[in-house]
């Protein structure tokens, strides 16, 4: 008996809802899914890959997540999300410059997206330059005097503290540890920063 065809329409939109849910497996599964059925010509394929990608990272698998981001961004070189997820990837790896790079490239093509520039500031804290990573956040901190703005940014690096404390819980090794523990202390220095954004309208 033939199997039943794939819809990879349908794949596509079930694996974004499993994604928001937080359900990241089965996210996988479906976006896999959805790029075998639906063909090298989707038109689509370039965010799929990079919302795969996205399903890897939120799993703290970064190698599985790095190569999905760069499939996207090969797909198409102007995705500047796709280097922003990239340069995440290895910053979680502990490969902070080629992380810097990365973001800088998301900014060359998209200087109006903010998580590059928080990103990259999360990068120059992990190396103890405060004074730059604070010359970097002022590029957009007005960017969060809007509450709603604020409030979607904020979730994203309260998920980051999360993912770390998951780490420190799951591991014996002192060095993922003690990483783990200097990203929760940065990422909670840019959340604070973030929150006081709105006190600080002209």
């Amino acid at each position: 008996m033939a199997q039943p065809k794939i819809d990879a329409h349908q794949a596509y939109w079930q694996a974004d809802g499993l994604l928001l849910g937080n359900n990241f497996k089965q996210a996988v599964v479906l976006y896999s899914r959805s790029i075998k059925a639906g063909g090298s010509l989707s038109s689509k394929l370039g965010s799929k890959y990079y919302r795969l990608g996205s399903s890897f990272y939120c799993q703290q698998k970064y190698e599985k997540a790095m190569m999905r981001y760069q499939r996207a961004a090969k797909l198409d070189s102007s995705f500047y999300q796709a280097y922003n997820g990239i340069g995440l990837c290895h910053l979680n790896l502990g490969r902070i410059e080629e992380a810097i790079r990365l973001f800088k490239k998301s900014l060359m093509l998209s200087k109006d997206y903010d998580l590059p520039y928080i990103n990259w500031a999360l990068a120059l804290l992990l190396r103890g330059k405060k004074h730059e990573a604070l010359d970097v956040f002022e590029k957009i901190r007005t960017q969060y005097e809007n509450a709603e703005k604020r409030n979607k940014t904020l979730e994203i690096y309260k998920e980051e503290i999360v993912f770390a404390k998951e780490r420190i819980a799951s591991s014996n090794d002192s060095n993922v540890i003690k990483s783990a523990e200097e990203m929760i202390r940065v990422v909670q220095y840019i959340i604070d920063l973030i929150q006081k954004a709105c006190f600080e309208e002209a």
